[in-house]
């Protein structure tokens, strides 16, 4: 057995484990067996285990959909999926949840693409100070923002990068005329690229 199909199996094993904790889980939390918060945390590690395995995907070029048809296990995955959407709408008295967890889930590849993207693009713009063109910085700025909403987990990064743009606009003319001032937010933009990409354990 190749080392490549090795580790396909051991993707199949998590996800197949993973998903059935999950509705079993779901199951023990209806019957009330177990209480909100056991579930809540439960859930949470479970849904990072998920995305875990999607960047795992990513990196080795295989696609989710292709597995779960060949495991024959797309009903349960979708169900999984669900269950956690639904957990993200319960009354825990926590954000612990996106409103928009099953669709992050489901197309991480491409949001942390996106992500990636607007980060870069945002660090080029800040570069072009000859242009002096407030409005398209502000544009980039809150792609990225957008972008980072999109994402379950970015929440800490998401309000830095707010500060960083409600800085620009406040001081937009120290920007352009103090290179100081400039290369400092520059390089705070620069810091939560890194973070972000620490904190998903990217490639890049």
């Amino acid at each position: 057995m190749s080392e490549k199909e090795k580790n396909l199996d051991e993707i199949e094993s998590e996800i197949f484990s993973l998903v059935n904790t999950i509705i079993k889980l779901n199951s023990n939390y209806i019957s009330g067996v177990i209480e909100d918060h056991f579930f809540k945390r439960s859930i949470k590690n479970a849904m990072n285990n998920l995305i875990n395995i999607h960047f795992i995907l990513n990196e080795n070029n295989l696609k989710l959909l292709e597995i779960l048809d060949q495991m024959k296990f797309t009903e349960e995955y979708y169900k999984a999926i669900s269950i956690i959407n639904n957990a993200s709408s319960l009354n825990f008295n926590s954000n612990t949840f996106s409103s928009s967890v099953s669709s992050s889930i489901l197309q991480i590849p491409g949001t942390t693409s996106e992500i990636t993207a607007s980060f870069i693009t945002l660090m080029d713009g800040l570069k072009l100070v000859e242009f002096e063109n407030y409005e398209f910085i502000f544009g980039l700025f809150k792609d990225l923002i957008t972008n980072l909403e999109k994402f379950p987990g970015l929440e800490l990064i998401k309000r830095k990068i707010s500060s960083i743009y409600d800085n620009f606009r406040s001081n937009k003319t120290q920007f352009f005329s103090n290179t100081q001032f400039r290369n400092s937010l520059i390089d705070e933009v620069y810091t939560m690229y890194n973070d972000f990409q620490q904190k998903l354990n990217l490639k890049i």
